[in-house]
């Protein structure tokens, strides 16, 4: 056996190069893998700061899940705006920029979610230099979000509210990403109520706003009714039978002699006799209707026709300068330009500011795209009337049940509520006359569902205050924000790395 060792050829450049390329696309394999890995868990949006002030921030995550719930809440609206939500909403241009300015529909979703992020951050600052902060119990509510989204996930078929989010989002969005969101939206809200409700509260406040603002408060009440093509087209073919072989008949001379002769009744009460009269020319009774259903249709269009408290900026410039100087009794026959329209005004009562009290009532919401029966109504209602009505189960039921998330949280109490505030169903058995605390039922409203209501009693506020006080508060809430927004950072391509 030789011991001579055979030496081995030196490795040719082109070899050594090939080798290096090898190495390197390996280790760029395995780069990407840990970059799709990383990205799928959120680590590379989370690691991108969006929005930061001295003591907080929103990073890719959390504005991600913000951006969504904007996009979310037009959803339904998109489609009727053209807008294709199969495709990526950064190649579609969308017409809400102000003149000058133009932009994609990622843009501005990012826009509002930018501005949602952006009050965020602000009141949290303020709240920050007022020593205010989220207590244990502050924390636990968020918490308990957390599990709701997760049973809320389960509930649709997923694994966890991480998976359901991501599915619904299209960003690895977690439910701790959302809970960070929150606890900056907790904060903000407790301290923005602490800080707003010390605005507001005197009656000496509500009197210099009210003369401050006196337009925004008087409002009138009127009826009116309008000669058009619809309403005058029997009395139109009527005049034309009647007319004399070659004689041309003006419709819209009709129409203003109609309007003119409605004018010149001089009190509200033949006013709307006269109205009535028109509305049942008007309405034909259908052959399977009955007299009561045609009568409620009637009735429907005669309360239709009357305007309760309309301020002036609500009105067309004319009708608003003539109701405005007018008196109670007076008529006006308003005619836009190159329009056969012809409407009549009766004032029924001068400028006033509502004296009225507001009303306090709790309620329990079963949408109609949710319940297609009243089963699980009357159910809960039978529940609560067990109970005798107590806060303590309204409280219980509505956070269980209620569909309206203005108030679920907080037992489906309203307070200081004015006339005409809510739906027509609902106004209508908060507003009865004859209503008294304790009063409760259940009311079939069109546009929404079924409410279990509960009349509470009077507000504290009459209408008319009810709205200074918002009003104030809104100032201070807008002052707040703008005092505390100088240290807000933007970094605008961190927010167009999300997914749209």
């Amino acid at each position: 056996m030789s011991n001579t060792k055979t030496k081995k050829k030196p490795a040719s450049k082109k070899t050594v190069l090939y080798v290096i390329i090898a190495i390197v696309i390996a280790a760029a394999i395995i780069g990407l893998a840990i970059y799709n890995a990383i990205d799928s868990n959120g680590l590379t949006l989370r690691g991108k700061t969006v929005l930061k002030t001295d003591h907080f921030k929103v990073d890719g995550a959390m504005f991600s899940y913000l951006y969504n719930t904007q996009y979310q809440n037009l959803y339904s609206a998109l489609s009727q705006l053209g807008v294709d939500t199969s495709k990526s909403l950064k190649t579609q241009q969308c017409p809400f920029f102000v003149e000058g300015q133009s932009g994609s529909w990622f843009d501005y979703f990012v826009d509002r979610a930018r501005s949602e992020a952006s009050n965020l951050l602000a009141l949290c600052e303020a709240a920050h230099s007022a020593g205010v902060s989220l207590t244990s119990e502050d924390l636990k509510t968020v918490d308990d979000y957390g599990a709701t989204l997760d049973a809320t996930a389960k509930g649709h078929g997923y694994a966890n509210g991480d998976k359901y989010l991501q599915a619904v989002t299209g960003n690895p969005i977690t439910v701790n990403d959302v809970k960070e969101c929150l606890k900056l939206s907790a904060l903000a809200s407790k301290y923005s109520s602490e800080y707003t409700s010390g605005f507001g509260n005197t009656a000496e406040e509500f009197e210099k706003y009210y003369e401050e603002n006196k337009a925004t408060f008087d409002g009138v009440d009127f009826y009116s009714w309008s000669f058009d093509a619809t309403t005058t087209a029997d009395k139109v073919a009527e005049a034309t039978a009647n007319a004399e072989e070659g004689t041309e008949v003006s419709e819209d001379e009709i129409r203003k002699e109609l309007a003119d002769a409605m004018a010149k009744i001089g009190s509200v009460e033949e006013f709307t006799e006269m109205l009535k009269a028109e509305i049942h020319n008007y309405l034909t009774k259908g052959e399977d209707e009955t007299e009561e259903d045609y009568e409620a249709r009637c009735d429907t269009m005669f309360r239709n026709s009357f305007t309760e408290h309309a301020v002036k900026s609500s009105l067309n410039t004319e009708v608003g300068e003539w109701a405005f100087a007018a008196q109670a009794c007076d008529t006006f026959v308003y005619n836009e330009e190159g329009s056969s329209t012809y409407t009549v005004y009766m004032l029924s009562k001068e400028a006033y500011r509502q004296e009225d009290l507001t009303r306090s009532v709790r309620h329990i919401l079963f949408s109609s795209s949710k319940y297609t029966d009243d089963t699980t109504v009357n159910s809960v209602y039978a529940e609560l009337e067990s109970a005798g009505f107590t806060d303590e189960k309204f409280v219980e039921l509505a956070a269980q049940y209620s569909d309206d998330t203005g108030s679920s949280s907080n037992g489906g109490l309203y307070e200081n509520v004015k006339k005409g505030q809510m739906i027509a169903e609902f106004n209508d058995w908060l507003f009865d006359p004859e209503r008294k605390p304790g009063d409760h039922g259940i009311v079939k409203a069109a546009s929404t569902g079924w409410h279990i209501m509960y009349y509470v009693g009077e507000g504290e506020l009459k209408s008319w205050e009810s709205d200074a006080q918002t009003a104030i508060r809104n100032a201070a809430y807008d002052k707040l924000i703008e005092d505390n927004s100088g240290s807000i950072k933007y970094d605008a391509s961190a927010a167009s790395s999300i997914n749209g």
